[in-house]
């Protein structure tokens, strides 16, 4: 999706699309998801990827694939009866079947050798809740590219205290960025348990920044905008099995890459629910909040048109809410 600059602005040229990992191949909401997929349960009445389309719609997004490899006669059926398979839908929604896929990394591999995805997109897991406008997000990330060639991803993350609820209990992990341009400078993830009281940086990661950051207070919501090269690192590592521990990790840390990867954050009035957040949120309705850019820049709504930009970056705000699960 290459971006072309008007008045300040970035527009797309090509469809939005975005790949909704249906599985996440653990088994986190066993014995619930043993009969059917952890998508389809309900949250008050309504499964749980109606809201994730919802959010991809209300976004701007004109195609989603549905890319799942267990209970995929469920999930088709559910799609046939649902409003996204009517004529007057706002999105097109396409299931996926990827047979034989054991990880993340084996479906992102079986969507890149479908030649589905010809531009950048957006990537999200099924258990998604928020309602946030993304397009915002994906300008920015388009307008950081102009600046930045080898960017490949932008990650969104989320404000919270390391002992919020809605940090994964299963997982630990601090991210290393620079706080000027919220670009990721290395991540450290590990289990909770056993504990582990050291963390491993390259040194260059220290010596080649002016100022850098280590925030155990980000949450990975499982929402990122990434290009069509994110999908061909899957494809040409099969090491890479798992989103952060393997690929992010992966290319941070590679001698031979120069990709990059860049952050926005949440502040901590905001919330995206994601599934693994969900597995461990507590109730509540989370309040108004914003996006995060640059330090010290002047930002406008998402949804206006003075957008800023500071050195070939867009920076913008975003107003919105997402329900905690009870």
């Amino acid at each position: 999706m290459a971006p072309k600059g008007n008045g300040g602005k970035v527009d797309r040229e090509e469809t939005l699309k975005a790949v909704v990992l249906a599985d996440s191949f653990d088994q986190l909401f066993q014995p619930l998801s043993l009969n059917k997929p952890r998508c389809l349960l309900p949250l008050c009445n309504v499964p749980m990827l109606e809201y994730t389309l919802e959010f991809l719609s209300s976004s701007g997004v004109d195609e989603a694939y549905i890319v799942c490899q267990a209970f995929p006669d469920k999930l088709k059926a559910y799609i046939r009866q649902s409003k996204w398979a009517r004529g007057y839908s706002p999105m097109k929604v396409v299931t996926k079947v990827v047979q034989g896929a054991n990880s993340v990394g084996d479906a992102l591999r079986e969507i890149d050798g479908s030649s589905i995805i010809r531009s950048d997109f957006i990537l999200c897991t099924g258990v998604v809740v928020s309602n946030m406008d993304l397009s915002g997000l994906v300008n920015a990330h388009l307008a950081n590219q102009q600046k930045d060639r080898d960017q490949i991803m932008t990650m969104l993350l989320q404000e919270a205290s390391p002992s919020h609820r809605l940090h994964d209990k299963s997982d630990e992990s601090v991210y290393v960025m620079d706080p000027s341009s919220n670009k990721l400078l290395a991540i450290h993830s590990s289990p909770a348990l056993p504990r582990q009281n050291f963390m491993r940086i390259q040194t260059e990661v220290i010596t080649n920044h002016d100022e850098v950051e280590l925030r155990m207070d980000l949450i990975d919501t499982r929402v990122a905008i990434c290009s069509m090269e994110a999908l061909a690192l899957f494809t040409e590592n099969f090491d890479y099995q798992t989103m952060r521990r393997d690929f992010v990790h992966g290319i941070l840390t590679s001698d031979l890459l120069t990709s990059t990867i860049y952050a926005h954050i949440l502040s901590g009035s905001s919330c995206v629910l994601s599934e693994a957040t969900a597995a461990n949120a507590g109730s509540g309705l989370a309040g108004a909040g914003g996006w995060s850019g640059a330090p010290g820049a002047t930002a406008s709504g998402a949804g206006d048109n003075d957008d800023k930009y500071e050195d070939g970056i867009m920076l913008l705000d975003h107003n919105g809410y997402a329900a905690g699960i009870a």
